[in-house]
């Protein structure tokens, strides 16, 4: 099993037909940003809440789902001033990969009881994996977070930030076994 510690970037590739930037197990150091705005007044006092959907992608482009349709690993605030780093866990399942499939995660973000939002370009993938499987493990997710209100607009933002060592977003205990070809195995036919 390799577990490691999976890093959203700010720049981009194309990894089974889908150009999104990308996560890694390193950060470039340039940091990148998202935002979500609600205009018609300061809803920082309903809650605000961050979290992530999780699909494994073929070498097709065909994406699988892993979550189930709803944003996990939820952090939420409310009125605190300034960035914070925010952390929750996920339970990631055991998932059957190909050696060819790349793992996508997409951040969301809420308003109160207001539909979940996809944060502009906030959208990682990893390399191919040469993956046999994603493993059962507790993922810990951690968002550097903020929000603010500003009076003249009348409008409530929150705001997602990522990749540099202040802005601290990471996934944690990302688990997976590699395939046996790609772990140096024989594979043999037995007719």
């Amino acid at each position: 099993m390799v577990t490691e510690t999976r890093y959203p970037r700010s720049d981009s590739w194309t990894v089974n037909t889908k150009t999104l930037k990308k996560l890694m197990t390193a950060r470039s150091g340039t940091a990148g940003s998202a935002n979500i705005t609600k205009p018609g007044g300061d809803w920082r006092s309903q809650g605000m809440y961050w979290g992530i959907r999780v699909w494994k992608v073929n070498s097709s482009g065909v994406e699988t789902e892993i979550t189930s349709g709803t944003p996990v690993a939820v952090v939420s605030r409310t009125t605190e001033v300034g960035g914070l780093l925010l952390s929750a866990t996920w339970a990631c399942p055991l998932t059957s990969l190909v050696s060819t499939d790349a793992i996508i995660v997409r951040v969301y973000g809420q308003f109160g009881t207001d539909p979940w939002g996809l944060f502009p370009g906030a959208e990682f993938i990893t390399e191919q994996l040469g993956a046999q499987s994603l493993d059962s493990a507790t993922w810990t997710v951690y968002y550097y977070t903020d929000a603010s209100y500003s009076p003249s607009l009348n409008v409530t933002t929150m705001r997602y930030y990522w990749d540099t060592a202040t802005y601290d977003s990471k996934i944690t205990n990302f688990s997976w076994t590699l395939a046996p070809s790609a772990a140096g195995g024989i594979l043999v036919q037995v007719i």
